[in-house]
């Protein structure tokens, strides 16, 4: 009974081994083959080679919320890191996994003075148009969604240490709730390449109950966690083998 045993545990930790392989030779590649065979996509991760969509984003005059088919400048934009850090002065947009940190982002436009462009209400169609700039690694797709943010911007608009319990909750709130938009993003694209994202219904009547005030929309997009399928089936295949092998001992035991 004991060899038994012993050998399950083996098998167990061979598994293991191999699954950890995997993750270890795989982890964050966004492409959904590897040497050819197709990869397994599975939990949300940190890694400390970059994943990530709007790298060395700076402020841009054409950064805007097309409101009605009428433009409006953003207000303002930036990020919140998992450590809870942000500067207020920084208008850096980055999302997505860069060494070792996820970001997520935010955008704010002003809705107190939509009269001032011809604006009227109420908001039917609303347009996020951002400059894309750099993609990290320039290659692959990434998947970005864009949600409502229960902080007000007021609270989101200061600086915040890391490690600040504010800056951490904020960084969470940016990365969930009610979803206003969900793209792909190729991350092949040039810098200077614009990206138009449509709200649905969902972010556009958040848009009209935020007339007359700042309306912010949070955006997330944490890489995944590729698992290579030839790893899984050399692991499944010692098991498979393994088993074999302790049945016919158990077998041999009993005939004893």
């Amino acid at each position: 009974m004991k060899k038994i045993v012993l050998s399950l545990k083996f098998l167990v930790a061979i598994f293991l081994i191999n699954v950890m392989a995997g993750v270890t030779v795989y982890a964050q590649t966004p492409s959904p083959t590897f040497n050819g065979l197709p990869a397994l996509k599975s939990a949300t991760t940190s890694s400390a080679d970059p994943n990530a969509v709007f790298s060395s984003s700076d402020p841009d005059v054409n950064n805007a919320f097309i409101i009605n088919g009428i433009t409006v400048p953003l207000l303002n934009s930036g990020w919140f890191d998992s450590t809870g850090g942000h500067s207020v002065s920084n208008q850096n947009y980055i999302c997505g996994d860069y060494y070792g940190l996820i970001y997520n982002n935010f955008f704010a436009v002003d809705l107190s003075n939509l009269s001032n462009y011809g604006i009227t209400t109420p908001i039917t169609s609303a347009v996020l148009h951002i400059n894309r700039y750099y993609s990290e690694p320039v290659t692959g797709t990434f998947s970005y969604t864009l949600s409502n943010v229960t902080n007000s911007y007021t609270t989101l608009n200061q600086s915040y240490n890391s490690s600040d319990a504010t800056g951490i909750a904020i960084h969470n709130d940016l990365g969930d709730g009610t979803t206003y938009a969900s793209v792909v993003l190729d991350k092949t694209v040039s810098s200077g390449t614009y990206e138009d994202i449509s709200l649905n219904s969902a972010g556009i009547s958040a848009m009209n109950a935020s007339v007359g005030s700042t309306f912010v929309v949070g955006g997330t997009g944490s890489p995944t966690l590729v698992v290579p399928v030839s790893y899984w089936a050399i692991a499944l295949l010692f098991v498979v083998v393994g088993l074999s092998v302790v049945i016919r001992l158990r077998k041999r035991q009993l005939t004893a």
